[in-house]
């Protein structure tokens, strides 16, 4: 249940893109000295509403469906690939759908944009107290909370922790996170990322899925950006463009059939799947850039999502 409401931005989210554009070229030069996505850059993209694309429409969000937020960060990640980093791990609004009207009102309630990020790193449960150290991929500096995966003691299920800044610490690299014994407030303890009994279309794929198309977008960009840089043309360009034209097609397919009031099947999963593993394995193989690609797929949620994407379905 959603009890806030706000206005919704006038903006598209086939716009976005465009409209960010000029930000990440002013600030791509500071960025590239620090080795991250500076926070000023961080908090120009939350003014301009990048981090709303899965939020509700009561909350002043696009609610967009995941065939939209992918292409969304593949033209940003084509700019430049951290900032479209940053957005998909950041872009946390579908947790509105999953939580009650009062742990809803606690996140959301300063306003339509918090900035959330996550790391799928386990932490250890015991109860409702958090402890552990995560690696967070983005926005660790600016973030107002936390998504942090954890296992309960005994009990081999991840749980998902959601928790304000103030409750944990961010070390001086700026991308980990400790948490020495944090109380996790009742409601803000999730056992899935996926809402349940929703009939809304764009929170329909179940949240592993989501994550893993967002992050073989992300990487498809980068690797048409990077192309585009060394002005290639042939077989790894035509590649990278049909991989893409595949994970597209694959994601509108589930929309169509959720539009319809459907049933996704597990052909349509398992075909979102494939294309998914073959969009990373694309982007790897392009020569577009270096080794880098694979530190984020090691590194990122999405890795872990993509991993895990096939146990989850609804």
């Amino acid at each position: 249940m959603i009890a806030l409401t706000y206005p919704r931005r006038s903006v598209t989210p086939a716009e976005l893109p465009e409209v960010l554009r000029p930000a990440i070229e002013r600030y791509r030069g500071r960025c590239t000295s620090l080795g991250r996505v500076d926070d000023a850059l961080v908090e120009i993209l939350r003014l301009l509403g990048a981090f709303r694309l899965s939020t509700p429409r009561e909350l002043g969000g696009f609610e967009a469906t995941p065939s939209v937020i992918s292409a969304v960060l593949e033209q940003v990640a084509r700019i430049d690939g951290p900032t479209a980093w940053t957005m998909m791990n950041a872009n946390l609004g579908h947790l509105a759908v999953c939580l009650g009207s009062g742990a809803t009102s606690r996140v959301w309630g300063d306003g339509p944009d918090p900035l959330i990020v996550t790391s799928g790193q386990l932490g250890r449960l015991r109860g409702y107290v958090l402890s552990g150290r995560w690696k967070v991929v983005s926005a660790a500096g600016t973030a107002d909370w936390f998504l942090l995966a954890a296992s309960p003691v005994g009990d081999a299920d991840r749980r998902w922790c959601l928790v304000p800044r103030s409750a944990v610490s961010v070390l001086d690299d700026g991308e980990t996170v400790v948490a020495q014994r944090t109380t996790v407030k009742v409601g803000m303890l999730l056992k899935s990322l996926t809402p349940e009994r929703n009939s809304r279309r764009a929170y329909r794929l179940p949240a592993a899925t989501a994550f893993a198309a967002r992050g073989a977008a992300v990487l498809l960009g980068m690797a048409r950006g990077a192309l585009d840089d060394a002005s290639h043309s042939g077989p790894n360009r035509t590649r990278v463009a049909a991989a893409g034209a595949l994970l597209r097609e694959s994601l509108h397919g589930l929309d169509r059939t959720a539009q319809a009031g459907g049933v996704t099947t597990e052909a349509q999963h398992a075909e979102l799947d494939a294309a998914i593993r073959h969009a990373v394995d694309t982007a790897r193989d392009s020569g577009g850039f270096g080794s880098s690609v694979d530190e984020l797929v090691d590194v990122s949620t999405a890795s872990l999502l993509i991993n895990s994407a096939s146990s989850h379905r609804r």
